[in-house]
């Protein structure tokens, strides 16, 4: 990985959120990463190259595609103006070089089905979002499984695996 410019304090600010998600996704991992691989009945091969995605997991975030259109829009700086179009297509980037993201798999207009290793990292990255701001990634995709591009067999996968992993407490707390 090679280190953005780092030319304000949003930058920096922007850097040290990328860098604690990617923790995040790390600490996630090691919480509950073989109870994804076991839900999924990933082979042990397929559990180490989830953890090999784990270590490079949005990578992409430092490349100039993306992170000066991602921090300008969610770190902008007083005389800065967001720009919805430079960041979409840094969304775009994101997505096209990321294959944990359910819109990857949509292609000439067909949905096509998720692999598991890659429903994991996105499961994975759920939490490590939760961690972040709290919640579950369960009552996540509850509240937000409209919104999600899968096709029929990936949406019944990863309603089979979340709720063997995670639980919603009264404080909808990791559990």
């Amino acid at each position: 990985m090679e280190k953005p410019e780092i030319k304000t304090d949003e930058d920096q600010k922007y850097f040290d959120y990328i860098i604690k998600h990617i923790d995040n996704v790390k600490a996630s991992f090691k919480a509950n990463g073989r109870k994804i691989s076991v839900a999924l009945a990933l082979s042990e091969d397929e559990h180490e190259l989830l953890k090999q995605n784990v270590e490079h997991h949005d990578e992409s975030k430092f490349s100039k595609e993306e992170f000066h259109p991602y921090r300008q829009f969610f770190y902008t700086r007083a005389n800065e103006t967001k720009d919805r179009v430079i960041f979409a297509d840094a969304w775009i980037h994101h997505f096209r070089n990321n294959k944990h993201h359910p819109e990857y798999w949509v292609q000439d207009g067909t949905t096509k089905e998720m692999p598991k290793i890659y429903i994991a990292e996105m499961i994975l990255d759920w939490e490590a979002m939760s961690r972040n701001f709290g919640g579950n990634p369960l009552k996540w995709y509850l509240d937000n499984t409209d919104k999600m591009p899968f096709n029929e067999t990936t949406r019944r996968i990863v309603e089979f695996v979340l709720p063997r992993v995670y639980h919603i407490d009264d404080n909808l707390q990791l559990k």
